[in-house]
């Protein structure tokens, strides 16, 4: 599940899960249904030398679906994050094992810093700038879409959720904005009160983290 790196640019990588996604040219399901991306980003560049951006996609109903299987085989942690439950391989194995049963694809995309220093990138208003999440994430909207069309899924019926706090997230929207893409929503990946404010957390982002941390270790 990790996510490809190159030292000559962007790579965007999207596969899926056969029998899975067999299954959506069976009923007119797929063509009325809800679908919900989730993505989530890992990488900066004081401390690691890539950027990286995976997720999911599923019926957003399925969704609602995963999160009790989620919890019980998250015990006796209560959310997952890559970086501090890396130790627990036995419960990643347990979370790895599920996420075929919802999600029919996956999707992520990754550049390193320095290689994305190189790119042409000249100086441009705020509204316009790139930066390394805007790209990564932007090629994972654009993945979604593709595999939207080849299995028939109306793309207004696709919405995006990416994990809240990733730096930057301005620039992202200001690019998918750009390109015609919606405007996609920002949560926590867990329940919480964020500058004395309740958030319901979306819990299917935590199986994005796992994925796109096992992908950008940090060296």
């Amino acid at each position: 599940m990790g996510q490809t790196q190159s030292r000559r640019g962007p790579i965007a990588r999207s596969s899926t899960w056969p029998r899975s996604c067999g299954a959506l040219r069976a009923g007119e399901k797929v063509l009325i249904a809800m679908w919900t991306a989730a993505f989530d980003a890992s990488g900066h560049g004081h401390d690691q030398d890539c950027l990286s951006v995976a997720g999911f996609i599923a019926y957003a109903d399925r969704w609602d679906d995963f999160v009790p299987e989620w919890h019980q085989r998250l015990l006796p942690l209560r959310y997952w994050h890559t970086t501090e439950h890396k130790k627990r391989t036995d419960i990643r194995s347990r979370l790895v094992d599920m996420i075929p049963d919802f999600a029919v694809a996956k999707f992520g995309s990754a550049i390193r810093f320095d290689t994305f220093a190189q790119l042409p990138n000249p100086p441009k208003p705020a509204a316009n700038r790139l930066n390394a999440l805007a790209l990564c994430g932007s090629q994972c909207v654009e993945k979604v879409y593709s595999w939207a069309r080849s299995q028939g899924v109306p793309l207004d019926r696709v919405a995006f959720v990416f994990g809240e706090g990733d730096y930057e997230k301005d620039v992202l929207v200001n690019v998918l904005n750009a390109s015609g893409y919606q405007t996609p929503d920002f949560r926590y990946d867990r329940d919480g009160v964020i500058k004395g404010i309740p958030h319901k957390g979306f819990i299917p982002l935590q199986a994005s983290d796992l994925l796109v941390g096992s992908g950008n270790s940090g060296r």
